[in-house]
């Protein structure tokens, strides 16, 4: 769905850093929403974090660049990375295009239903997402 011409997911969950998480089992992938990659715009390169690799609320998930600035992003919640699209690191451009789809960052496991209470979805993640494109 649009909203003032930005891609609204309604089956995920949100944070208010604009992480958007897809809960599959023991599974969560992660990504940026459509708010964040269009702010940035020309996004020239991204590091992301390494397979294996167990991240707490404070570290660094992924450092992206564009127009001459980073953006560090950090996950929402506590987890072991699983999985990392590499796709991304010849691509960054699908963070833009593609931000639900190809454009996802990296897959995590995480065991706490607890750390989705603390994200946004259903009526709660709409509201937030359509007060975040009318204040851009």
């Amino acid at each position: 769905m649009k909203i003032n011409g930005f891609e609204y997911r309604e089956n995920l969950f949100y944070n208010k850093k604009h992480i958007w998480v897809k809960k599959i089992g023991k599974k969560w992938i992660l990504g940026l929403d459509d708010i964040i990659t269009k702010r940035m715009g020309d996004i020239t390169d991204i590091e992301i974090t390494y397979v294996d690799n167990e991240l707490y609320k404070d570290d660094v998930l992924a450092t992206i660049y564009y127009h001459g600035e980073i953006k560090e992003i950090f996950p929402p919640f506590a987890g072991k990375v699983v999985n990392v699209n590499e796709d991304l690191e010849k691509e960054p451009e699908l963070l833009l295009t593609d931000p639900y789809g190809k454009g996802w960052l990296v897959e995590m496991e995480n065991e706490s239903e607890e750390d989705l209470d603390r994200l946004m979805s259903g009526d709660n993640a709409e509201e937030w997402f359509c007060r975040e494109v009318i204040a851009d």
